[in-house]
């Protein structure tokens, strides 16, 4: 462990917001591309699937009532028809450069905390289900999800690392850790972690191991983390048990891509505002193809008739 670290390991949060909402997407038209051969893979989307989980964070969560809200904006079929005009790489591309000038300007008085955390839970379920991976219908109970099993995994990393330091040579001890920590399936992991919880609460015991365990970040925090994580991935179980039995035939890519470009014409329309009242000098990047998505037009006017009309002095 570095240094200015905390003494034990406890730095991976743990996403412990529990959600009962929608299901997983059936496919739509548009079938999602696998993982290994996906374009956005082979340029990185690893790497922009963690850039937006640093940026969900300057933000608050949203709670599952505001979230349900946010999603009965507009119906699954609406949705769908709003994001088959549009391809979704180029859609998260686009939506990922948005969640940056957000993240990099949070306390901007055109970004509304909420609207921005919406529309960052929708880029993170687009780009999941880009990559190959299920996504429930609400994208913050996906995100809830997706950031359990995250930090369950970096929660294991970090532990196997500092427990095989201390453990040293002792072979049927690092046999049974690695055993503990085995399972790697997202069904097994909550198991995997307990199991490993019980380990090292006997060994902390052990006045020898337990100070050798304690020398590297190895204490009581660390199963408390451990149990956390676990809680953290059987309360996601749940509520993807509870979507799946709601909402199982839900659509997916179209229905997210749509949702997503719902959440960005809040966001086109919160800056314009902004600019307009002289409050912000914040721009979004756009291409052609996201403003007929948006539904606006090249002058950066949107078509719907309710849009405020810019001043004509």
């Amino acid at each position: 462990m570095g240094t200015k670290k905390s003494t034990s390991i406890t730095k991976k949060k743990t996403a412990t917001t529990k959600a009962t909402s929608a299901g997983k997407g059936a496919s739509s038209k548009k079938s999602a591309p696998s993982a290994a051969a996906h374009p956005l893979n082979e340029g990185g989307l690893r790497g922009e699937r963690e850039q937006l989980a640093a940026l969900r964070d300057a933000f608050p969560p949203l709670t599952l009532e505001e979230s349900d809200a946010f999603l009965a904006t507009s119906s699954p079929e609406t949705c769908r028809a709003k994001g088959n005009g549009t391809k979704a790489r180029d859609v998260v591309r686009m939506a990922v450069a948005w969640a940056r000038t957000l993240g990099e300007n949070p306390a901007d008085a055109a970004v509304n905390p909420k609207r921005a955390r919406w529309f960052l839970d929708c880029t993170s379920a687009l780009a999941e289900l880009v990559a190959g991976n299920t996504i429930l219908r609400n994208p913050s109970v996906t995100t809830v999800d997706t950031e359990a099993y995250r930090n369950a995994v970096d929660l294991t990393v970090d532990v196997r690392r500092a427990a095989r330091r201390a453990l040293g040579d002792d072979a049927a001890r690092l046999d049974a850790l690695m055993q503990a920590l085995k399972p790697e399936a997202r069904d097994a992991k909550a198991e995997a972690l307990r199991a490993t919880k019980g380990l090292l609460e006997g060994w902390l015991r052990e006045k020898g191991l337990g100070l050798r365990l304690r020398l590297q970040d190895i204490t009581p925090e660390t199963t408390n983390a451990l149990e956390a994580a676990a809680k953290a991935l059987d309360d996601a179980a749940a509520t993807k048990r509870a979507a799946t039995q709601i909402d199982r035939d839900s659509p997916a890519e179209n229905e997210a891509e749509g949702r997503l470009l719902f959440a960005m014409k809040w966001l086109w329309d919160d800056f314009k505002a902004a600019r307009r009242k002289g409050k912000s000098a914040l721009t979004l990047q756009v291409s052609p193809a996201i403003l007929r998505g948006l539904g606006i037009g090249r002058s950066g006017e949107a078509d719907d008739a309710d849009d405020e009309a810019a001043p004509t002095t």
